[in-house]
């Protein structure tokens, strides 16, 4: 039995279009495939990070679909300002992978490969300034150049207000990385 679908219709190309009242929602996060790379973005914002402080685990899980699987090489990572980041007491950002059963691995979990902090520990504030960057900051921890581990449900993007919470700033958090290549600087 066919299905109907209103408000939608296949254009002549292929394409699924539809159209409405309805409005688009903007995209968070999301995958694209870059050539040999994978590569796998998430925006932090300031507003959507756990406090600092607030109970015993202050990691914000970014996006609860986009996921990089097990045994992947982490390649690269890359921050990009938006909007400059500003608060009291000089709070610092890290940004890190955590395990798809939503259990922070720098945490709450001992896990080798991978941690909320791993793609880059305590980036201080003023780095977090447009006007400071030429270009978006290389993140450069421990992950970097190294396989992830062996969860089954793979690893999402993470982030976590350090030493105070921040008032302002957004900016895009993009993960290079590759299935079955080993670590290397070259790319």
């Amino acid at each position: 039995m066919a299905q109907i679908e209103y408000n939608a219709y296949v254009n002549p190309d292929g394409l699924r279009q539809t159209y409405g009242t309805g409005e688009a929602k903007l995209a968070k996060a999301g995958d694209i495939h870059d050539g040999v790379l994978h590569v796998s973005r998430a925006i932090v914002e300031w507003n959507k990070l756990r406090l600092f402080g607030d109970g015993t685990d202050p990691t914000t899980i970014l996006d609860y679909s986009t996921r990089i699987p097990k045994s992947a090489v982490i390649h690269r990572a890359t921050f990009q300002v938006n909007v400059d980041f500003t608060g009291g007491s000089s709070p610092t950002l890290s940004l890190g992978l955590c395990d798809a059963d939503q259990m922070d691995i720098g945490s709450a979990l001992t896990h080798t490969g991978v941690a909320a902090d791993g793609l880059d520990a305590t980036i201080v504030m003023t780095a977090l300034q447009k006007a400071d960057q030429i270009g978006p900051i290389e993140c450069d921890g421990a992950d970097i150049n190294e396989v992830t581990g062996t969860s089954p449900g793979g690893y999402l993007l993470c982030a976590e207000a350090g030493t105070a919470n921040f008032t302002a700033g957004t900016g895009l958090l993009s993960v290079y990385w590759s299935a079955g290549l080993v670590p290397t600087n070259d790319l």
